[in-house]
């Protein structure tokens, strides 16, 4: 009886029942991705024609299996709405920061491909060589 009463007296405060639930589906998220990764990977190595398909996918099954345990969070903790848009502002602020190079990498390579800086039958000098672009390529 002094069991049951003692059981009785302990309630979770909401908060603290909110911060279980939320470490629980982190850590099933992880646990969750990790699989999925070891298994997309084994699959590339017992069928080698296809390892860059399964290397594909996995971003994507990353992308699911942490952005549908972050969309539970947020409606666990169930903000509002200001306080949303201020998460939301400063993820974007922070995903633009993080990709900067990416753009500036993917700009320049779409520029060298349409600026082509010589064609076939161009007589070029570099230091002492002298000669006329016979092919363009590898």
């Amino acid at each position: 009886m002094d069991l049951e009463k003692t059981m009785q007296d302990i309630s979770l405060n909401p908060t603290m029942l909110q911060g279980i639930t939320i470490v629980l589906i982190m850590v099933i998220a992880y646990a969750a991705t990790k699989m999925v990764t070891v298994i997309l990977e084994r699959l590339g190595e017992r069928f080698p024609a296809r390892r860059l398909f399964f290397k594909r996918l996995q971003p994507f099954f990353q992308l699911v299996g942490y952005g549908i345990p972050a969309f539970l969070i947020i409606r666990i903790i169930s903000p509002d709405q200001q306080s949303l848009l201020a998460m939301l502002y400063a993820s974007a602020f922070a995903i633009g920061f993080a990709a900067q190079d990416l753009l500036k990498d993917l700009i320049g390579g779409v520029v060298v491909l349409i600026d082509t800086s010589f064609q076939i039958g161009d007589r070029i000098r570099i230091g002492d060589f002298y000669g006329e672009v016979a092919g363009v390529g590898t």
